[in-house]
């Protein structure tokens, strides 16, 4: 992947509001609910959020970069953004639940527009990525002016194949600024129809990039879906934006909801290379490759390609080994391992859907867990018996938890604090154990310098194989 910062491109005076929502099913068992794909570090060890962020950084003052995120994830944003040495602490708008990108991109516009009621937002996603900046800081600098005079505008990738797995733009004749007013969206077309699109010259991909002044949007919602701008409004006005109020909004996309509505809407045709990362086979895509054409992520010095082409590997512990194989995708995690052909690599969603329907928990979180504080990491996890380990970060407090249903033993291998069970306080050194029994609310506190480690050994009281240990 190319640098992003050679030049620095002139910024506008607009906000940008990424879309960090969604869990990137055709990117399990990497991607999940809890640690969905724009918090992997996929590429030169950033995950794409922060790429993203750092690419808009160049051209919006840090003060207008704001992040729509679910609340399950706004302790790993923060953590990404306090990596990057950026200012999160007004950047982030918490979003209740996930209700598709019409509600999100209407909240983060509410809530910029109680300080700059007509200021120009761009809407990226987070998860994307995009090279040859310079065409696309460009484009940003043509789509304000067009937004400045009331359109509401997006962006239209130049396709560079027949692909299926995208929405396509298609742009009428009218020419608007140095864009097209739009005919129609289309969706996912099959190969036949795909073909025909790249041969008629005026189809796009459609990226689900837009820019609007905050005052066009909020008419546009008054007009096509006034149920929701007032309902949002209410929440905000009253400030009662919680689950049970934002889940009654309708779910449905930016598209649905305004954009194959509107009268004023752009096509801006766009020629930087984009990606959505949506499935394995794009992330091989966009990747750099070896003279036989593979791709390795992670610990590369694990993973071995013999006599292979046209693969893709990614994992980090385990030695993994590729022998006389072409067009495969492998992706390795410590509790589940992904093997597909890797032109049908989006049928990984399906093996989410499984998992979904037989009460099975890898499609929700990893067994390494990153917490404000620290991290746990599940080493064995049986009906009876759960084992895992626990690593807080120097001057960290865990957050509290009210153990039940399990016999708990915590013995401490690295470091000293204090544990607190109930109202108690006892302080605690490296070699040392202690018991806690159902019932009791316990938090531990690391006071030195290095991280405070232990191992937790569960053990069921009952027969329920469900661990009852809730944090507070």
């Amino acid at each position: 992947m190319k640098k992003e910062h050679l030049n620095m491109p002139q910024q506008v005076n607009a906000y940008a509001l990424l879309l960090a929502g969604g869990s990137g099913t055709r990117l399990w068992p990497v991607s999940r609910d809890l640690y969905p794909k724009q918090l992997v570090r996929f590429i030169e060890n950033r995950s794409l959020l922060q790429h993203t962020a750092l690419r808009l950084s160049s051209v919006f003052e840090s003060n207008r970069l704001k992040i729509v995120c679910g609340t399950n994830h706004v302790n790993d944003v923060t953590s990404d953004m306090a990596e990057m040495q950026m200012d999160h602490a007004q950047m982030i708008i918490n979003e209740p639940c996930g209700r598709n990108t019409a509600p999100a991109i209407l909240l983060g516009a509410l809530r910029i527009s109680q300080t700059h009621p007509d200021a120009v937002i761009f809407v990226f996603p987070a998860d994307h990525v995009i090279d040859r900046m310079s065409q696309f800081y460009e484009k940003i600098n043509l789509a304000n002016q067009l937004a400045q005079e009331g359109h509401i505008v997006t962006f239209g990738i130049e396709p560079e194949y027949p692909e299926t797995g995208y929405g396509y733009i298609e742009a009428s004749e009218m020419k608007v600024g140095h864009g097209y007013q739009i005919k129609q969206f289309v969706e996912k077309p099959d190969l036949i129809t795909a073909r025909k699109y790249i041969e008629a010259g005026n189809f796009y991909w459609n990226a689900g990039m837009f820019a609007f002044k905050v005052s066009v949007l909020l008419k546009s919602f008054e007009t096509h879906c006034p149920e929701m701008l007032h309902s949002l409004k209410d929440m905000l006005d009253e400030k009662i934006l919680d689950t049970e109020s934002y889940q009654s909004l309708e779910s449905i996309s930016f598209d649905y909801a305004i954009m194959e509505k509107i009268d004023n809407g752009v096509v801006l045709p766009a020629d930087f290379q984009w990606s959505d990362i949506g499935s394995w086979k794009a992330l091989y895509e966009f990747l750099p490759k070896d003279s036989q054409k593979n791709v390795t992520i992670g610990n590369k010095n694990n993973i071995l390609m013999q006599k292979t082409q046209n693969c893709l590997a990614m994992g980090q512990k385990r030695l993994i080994v590729m022998n006389q194989l072409k067009n495969i995708a492998l992706i390795d995690t410590p509790d589940a391992l992904f093997v597909s052909d890797i032109n049908h690599s989006r049928d990984a969603k399906d093996a989410v859907a499984f998992l979904q329907a037989h009460g099975r928990d890898e499609h929700i979180a990893h067994v390494n867990q990153r917490k404000p504080w620290g991290e746990i990491t599940v080493l064995d996890n049986q009906p009876d018996c759960v084992v895992s380990k626990y690593n807080i970060h120097s001057g960290c407090e865990m957050s509290t938890l009210k153990n039940t249903l399990y016999l708990k033993q915590w013995h401490f291998i690295k470091g000293h604090g204090v544990v607190h069970i109930d109202n108690n306080e006892t302080p605690i050194h490296a070699g040392e154990h202690i018991t806690i029994e159902s019932g009791m609310i316990v938090s531990c506190e690391n006071h030195s310098m290095d991280p405070l480690v232990f191992i937790e050994m569960a053990t069921a009281l009952e027969s329920s194989a469900s661990d009852e240990m809730f944090f507070e």
